[in-house]
């Protein structure tokens, strides 16, 4: 199953080599409408074919899907309502891992060490009525460089560097395209390091 980025569904049956670069949904002749059902009776896809409608019976999803509702307990929670058992983390940790600035309160409630680096984060809200104020905050709580990001989006989106306070207005308001909040970070230099965690009530990490 297929969802374009207007969030249309459909069941493709063509080449997988066009699933990268999103040429699949180009493919017509592949593409069936075709949606899971929340009915938990159903416990799959309801296919939309010309002759009717045809169940198919799903045992598990792998919701491999990035971004806003797809990693952040949208599809989890709809999986859970259709009663239907999925991959990966469930509805309350995708929310809490999809939000930035959630993600680390919830992180120093819990004692857990968080990245050392020094971080605001605000509401559009809240920003748009002191705009020159929260920027000044920011620089001179955070210095320059600063990575302005959306608080709920994928990890690259709407991810700006800024330099100076010219491009730390623009960074803002790109980060505001995709989410009413926003995280500023201030720039550290040092290597990335990602560990894998695998299992639910025994974790087990890499």
């Amino acid at each position: 199953i297929g969802i374009t980025k207007d969030g249309r569904w459909f069941k493709y049956d063509g080449d997988v080599a066009k699933l990268p670069e999103d040429k699949w949904v180009e493919d017509e002749k592949a593409l069936t409408k075709a949606v899971i059902s929340p009915d938990r009776e159903d416990h799959g896809i309801l296919v939309f074919n010309d002759d009717g409608i045809e169940k198919i019976h799903i045992d598990v999803v792998f919701p491999v899907l990035h971004g806003k509702n797809g990693e952040d307990g949208t599809i989890q929670g709809f999986l859970q309502v259709a009663g239907i058992p999925f991959v990966g983390c469930d509805v309350c940790a995708s929310a809490i891992g999809m939000d930035k600035a959630v993600t680390k309160a919830v992180l120093k409630q819990h004692g857990i060490p968080v990245l050392q680096a020094k971080w605001l984060g605000f509401s559009k809200y809240e920003y748009d009525k002191s705009p020159e104020e929260h920027n000044k905050k920011a620089e001179e709580y955070l210095g320059f460089p600063i990575f302005v990001k959306p608080a709920n989006a994928g990890s690259s989106v709407g991810v700006t560097k800024a330099v100076d306070t010219d491009s730390l207005k623009k960074a803002v308001d790109k980060a505001f395209n995709e989410d009413s909040k926003i995280v500023l970070e201030e720039g550290v230099d040092g290597m990335e390091v990602e560990c894998a965690v695998l299992g639910n009530e025994e974790p087990i990490a890499s």
